[in-house]
């Protein structure tokens, strides 16, 4: 019973409520998980593959954690069918305790290691070894965090940010708009509230949740794709600038300026096209060392 209430009060009031009805049943409503939307492109499809696995973003080094207002039970049930909880998850005894957190609970676990200084940016107040202890006990098991108030949510962001990690929000109520502008990337869908929109850096017009995957994909495939062109570009250069020294030296130059020119032409147009246009292959996108965050807010 709330404190201020009277016992006596509240049993007369059910009383008075409850006097010339009848019972009829219980109706409960639930909102679905968009199988589509949710579930494939987060915990299921790996990228450019059309196999169905459950650690596409784990072995993408993109982790998946849910923020959430709601309840613990109910954000709990919302991660295990988005597959944000999976068996690994689990206890023994089939219960997700040790990746579901409450808000104050986390905040007790940070309590006297970092504080917000008057500029809103993370301070330190421990020991390096004791922060990374702390820090990877929240990063590693805390996949769902239930209770969140907006300056909450926030800051989460900032601790994982003052580690270094790329931290992406995905978001839409203006509980979210805090944390959306804090993070390296927000992401909002089109049916999202005005002020999230104006926080946020990105607004899916089709409010799919697939077309972050997409520009996932084609983010990194374009970096592969740089990385290609430079090294092609580096060698070729490379090479023609030592034989057409070596020429020199010996008084036959190889190529004069024109072909020289006529050749860096040639290249840089060829090799564009061809590294600039190849399209994604799945190769366990392993080899991006950059560690990143998703967070669902």
């Amino acid at each position: 019973m709330e404190e201020g209430i009277d016992m006596d009060e509240s049993e007369e009031l059910r009383n008075s409520i409850q006097e010339g009805t009848q019972y009829i049943g219980t109706l409960g409503i639930m909102d679905e998980v968009n199988e589509d939307l949710v579930v494939k492109p987060i915990c299921q499809l790996r990228f450019g593959s059309a196999e169905v696995r459950k650690d596409q973003f784990q072995t993408s080094y993109v982790k998946v954690r849910m923020f959430t207002g709601d309840h613990l039970e109910t954000a709990k049930a919302v991660a295990v069918k988005c597959k944000i909880l999976t068996e690994v998850d689990a206890s023994p005894d089939g219960d997700y305790s040790n990746s579901c957190w409450k808000a104050d609970e986390l905040r007790e676990h940070f309590e006297g290691k970092c504080e917000l200084d008057e500029e809103g940016n993370i301070q330190i107040t421990c020991e390096d070894v004791e922060w990374n202890r702390v820090f990877k006990e929240f990063a590693g098991s805390a996949k769902v965090v239930a209770r969140c108030s907006p300056e909450d949510k926030n800051f989460f962001v900032k601790i994982l940010q003052n580690n270094k990690a790329q931290c992406a929000v995905v978001g839409d109520s203006m509980a979210d708009a805090a944390a959306l502008k804090e993070a390296c990337v927000g992401v909002v869908m089109q049916s999202a509230c005005d002020v999230a929109k104006d926080s946020a850096d990105i607004v899916l017009i089709e409010s799919e949740f697939r077309n972050i995957r997409t520009a996932l994909m084609w983010g990194r495939q374009l970096n592969r794709n740089m990385q290609r062109f430079l090294t092609f570009q580096l060698t070729v250069n490379l090479s023609i600038c030592y034989i057409t020294i070596i020429g020199s030296i010996f008084g036959h130059p190889p190529l004069n300026v024109l072909q020289m020119l006529w050749a860096n032409l040639v290249m840089d147009i060829l090799a564009a096209i061809a590294f600039g246009t190849d399209r994604w292959v799945d190769v366990e996108a392993k080899e991006n060392p950059t560690k990143a965050v998703v967070q669902e807010a």
